[in-house]
C-alpha cells in the first residue's frame, strides 16, 4: 500500500521520441539548490528551487517530478512532453509517457495508438531496450525486477526482459524489502525473487514492506466497519494485531493506524512494537516523512512531529508530504509551499 498527496506526481505524461545524442538524465547535480518544485500560474506549468525562486519559467501544460525532483517531466501540448533539468534544458524527449524514472535503470515508457497501447522500457537516452512482449500493463523496476500482466496473469521479468518468475499469479504488486504480495485465487501471500513462496497465501488483502512490516487483514468485506487491519514480519508470523479499521505503512519508524471512537473514525500512530505513541485524536493522517506527518482536524491540515506536537498548526485546506525541506499545501485559494515553520517560500492565487 504506497500513499501519495501530490496528485501532480501522480499523473502520466505523454513524451515525444528523443534522439541518441542527449546527456544522460542521471548526470544532473544531487545539490538540494537544483531540485525542482511544480508550479502552475495562469494555466501554465514550471518549476521553482527550494529557494522559491522560478527556475524554469511556467510555459508548459502541466509538470511533475522525475528522479526525486532533479529532473521536471513536462506536457507540450497533447502528444509531446520532455524532461528538462534545472535550468530549464531538455535533457531527453520521447513518444508515450514515463511511468518510472531511471533510478534502477530501464524505465517504463508507455504509448497508446488508438486503442493499441504498448509498454516498453528504455535507457536513458531513449532506446528501447526491452521492447512490449503483449503485456496487459506493466510497472517500473523495483528491486531489479518489473511486473508485467499477461494474460490477465502477473509475473516478473528482469532487466534483460527474460522472465525471472512466470505470469502465473492472479494480481500482484512490486518487490519491496525482497518480497511481492501476491495473489492466488481470492487470497495474497508473498513470493521472493526466485518466485518461491515465503509467506503462505492466506490474507484477503496484504500490503507491501517497510521496515520489516507489512499490512494485512482477513476481512473480505473492505471498506466496510469495522475492519482488521494488523501487521506481519517477514516470516509472516502477526506481531501487531489484526484490530484496526485502517493503517498505512511504517515510515520513520511509525505507521498511522484508525479506530473508532464514539462513533467516530480517528487517527493516531504506532511505532514497530505495536505500541500506541500518538493518541487516536485526528480525522486523518499520512505517514510520517522528513520527520514530520500531515494531519486532519476539523476539515484543516497541518504537520506534528513525533510526539504529536503540533509543528505546523492546522490551517490548510490540503496538505503534502514535506520533500527536500518543502510541502505543497493550498489555503483558500493559495497553492504553494511551506517550509517546516510553516513560512511560505512560494505561492500563487487561484
Amino acid at each position: 500500500m504506497r500513499h501519495s498527496l501530490y496528485c501532480i506526481l501522480m499523473m502520466y505524461i505523454l513524451l515525444s521520441l528523443g534522439c541518441s545524442n542527449k546527456p544522460s538524465v542521471t548526470q544532473t547535480s544531487n545539490h538540494g539548490s537544483n531540485r525542482l518544485y511544480p508550479i502552475e500560474v495562469k494555466k501554465k506549468w514550471g518549476f521553482i528551487n527550494n529557494k522559491g525562486h522560478i527556475v524554469v519559467r511556467p510555459r508548459y501544460d502541466h509538470a511533475s517530478i522525475f528522479n526525486d525532483g532533479l529532473l521536471g517531466l513536462v506536457k507540450i501540448g497533447e502528444h509531446s512532453s520532455a524532461l528538462v533539468d534545472s535550468k530549464g534544458k531538455t535533457v531527453l524527449t520521447v513518444d508515450g509517457y514515463l511511468a518510472s524514472d531511471f533510478s534502477e535503470g530501464p524505465a517504463l515508457l508507455e504509448s497508446t495508438n488508438g486503442e493499441l497501447q504498448t509498454h516498453q522500457y528504455i535507457d536513458e537516452v531513449g532506446n528501447v531496450v526491452i521492447p512490449d512482449q503483449g503485456w496487459d500493463y506493466a510497472l517500473g523496476f523495483d528491486e531489479g525486477l518489473a511486473l508485467v500482466s499477461y494474460k490477465k496473469k502477473i509475473g516478473f521479468i528482469d532487466k534483460n526482459g527474460e522472465y525471472a518468475i512466470p505470469p502465473i499469479y492472479d494480481d500482484g504488486s512490486w518487490f519491496s524489502e525482497g518480497l511481492a504480495a501476491i495473489r492466488v485465487g481470492e487470497e495474497w501471500g508473498y513470493i521472493d525473487k526466485h518466485g518461491a513462496i515465503i509467506i503462505t497465501p492466506r490474507f484477503s488483502r496484504a500490503g507491501d514492506f517497510y521496515e520489516g512490516l507489512a499490512c494485512f487483514t482477513f476481512n473480505k468485506t473492505l471498506g466496510l466497519r469495522p475492519s482488521d487491519w494488523g501487521f506481519i514480519d517477514i516470516k509472516g508470523n502477526i506481531v501487531i494485531k489484526n484490530k484496526y479499521v485502517d493503517v498505512q505503512d511504517f515510515s520513520e519508524g511509525l505507521a498511522p493506524v484508525s479506530i473508532i471512537i464514539e462513533a467516530e473514525l480517528k487517527w493516531g500512530f504506532i511505532n514497530t512494537q505495536g505500541e500506541l505513541v500518538i493518541e487516536p485524536r485526528f480525522d486523518y493522517a499520512y505517514m510520517f516523512r522528513e520527520g514530520l506527518a500531515p494531519v486532519e482536524v476539523g476539515k484543516l491540515w497541518g504537520y506534528i512531529d513525533k510526539t504529536g506536537k503540533y509543528i505546523v498548526n492546522p490551517t490548510y485546506d490540503s496538505a503534502g508530504y514535506f520533500n527536500n525541506g518543502l510541502a505543497l499545501v493550498t489555503e483558500g485559494n493559495i497553492s504553494g509551499y511551506i517550509d517546516k515553520n510553516g513560512k511560505y517560500i512560494w505561492k500563487s492565487y487561484k
